[in-house]
């Protein structure tokens, strides 16, 4: 293997697997007086023409966690929203929008369906920049920043953050952002996880079998749920839905990573001993969300 300039301090990290003990202790209290604005506003922005779904579902995941209200900001005109959702078009005056709807917001999902066009580009740049609270970044957000020339500048946004970002690619993402091919992603997981989790200051969540989570500081973790049925359109969507929700309810990136991944996949296996595996739906899955995490609790 060659030398990836992995600090040594991270090589000396301990991985772990991760445990429906650790996560349980992780799910979020509810207060017997608690109202919606206790658990938390997330915006999620994505949805070029054609893919309107994406970010509904993204939204919807959100709110079947916990958090209280959800908006979605969209480039694809969506003539009718679920109807739990605010919604918001990105126009001709999309950062004059984006300005307002970034404010009092407790967590953002970026990038499901968003695309990678020169406007979604400017909007991916424009939030990493001025949001400054907990945020997922997924998708053609990620893919957004792969193609970008200024990957330096990004970096430092991200680096000098007060919050850490949540990056949640897939092996094919993941090869884009780094330029190692997937082959090389595939065999050296763990490592490059811990590497580009340090460097870019983001808890990095690399999807697949055994989805792997990596801190800045060195935690990692290897995630044992999930299944082959879950190889199916949205899925990602929603797993980014869930962590932004978590985040909103106060949770701190690596904990809303280590419940997001690991319900997740938990949810994923209920549903294949229900269903088998071939044929699942992402809306399949975010249905069972509630349900699953008080089982989780109990169980």
């Amino acid at each position: 293997m060659k030398d990836i300039g992995i600090p040594a301090v991270l090589l000396r990290s301990n991985k772990k697997l991760l445990e429906k003990k650790n996560v349980q202790s992780l799910i979020p209290m509810r207060a017997i007086d608690a109202h919606k604005g206790s658990f938390g506003h997330v915006l999620s922005i994505g949805s070029a023409p054609g893919m309107p779904g994406a970010i509904q579902m993204s939204a919807l995941a959100a709110l079947r966690i916990g958090c209280g209200v959800s908006t979605i900001a969209h480039l694809a005109q969506i003539d009718r929203p679920a109807l739990e959702l605010i919604s918001y078009k990105l126009g001709f005056l999309w950062k004059r929008k984006l300005k307002k709807l970034l404010k009092e917001k407790q967590a953002l999902a970026l990038g499901p369906g968003l695309g990678v066009s020169w406007k979604a580009k400017k909007m991916v740049h424009y939030i990493l920049k001025n949001f400054q609270g907990p945020l997922v970044v997924d998708a053609d957000a990620l893919n957004s920043i792969s193609e970008m020339k200024n990957g330096n500048e990004i970096i430092h946004f991200l680096q000098q953050r007060k919050t850490e970002a949540v990056f949640t690619p897939h092996p094919g993402e993941f090869s884009r952002l780094t330029h190692y091919s997937t082959a090389e992603v595939q065999k050296h997981r763990t490592e490059f996880a811990q590497e580009f989790a340090h460097k870019w200051n983001v808890v990095l969540v690399l999807k697949g079998s055994g989805t792997v989570i990596a801190s800045p500081r060195g935690e990692t973790f290897i995630n044992p749920t999930g299944n082959p049925g879950m190889a199916s359109a949205g899925m990602g969507d929603v797993l980014t839905g869930m962590i932004a929700g978590l985040l909103a309810q106060g949770l701190k990136p690596l904990q809303a990573a280590e419940l997001g991944v690991y319900l997740h996949g938990f949810i994923g296996d209920r549903l294949k001993d229900e269903k088998g595996v071939a044929g699942l739906l992402a809306s399949d899955l975010m249905s069972k969300i509630p349900e699953s995490l008080e089982l989780l609790k109990t169980s």
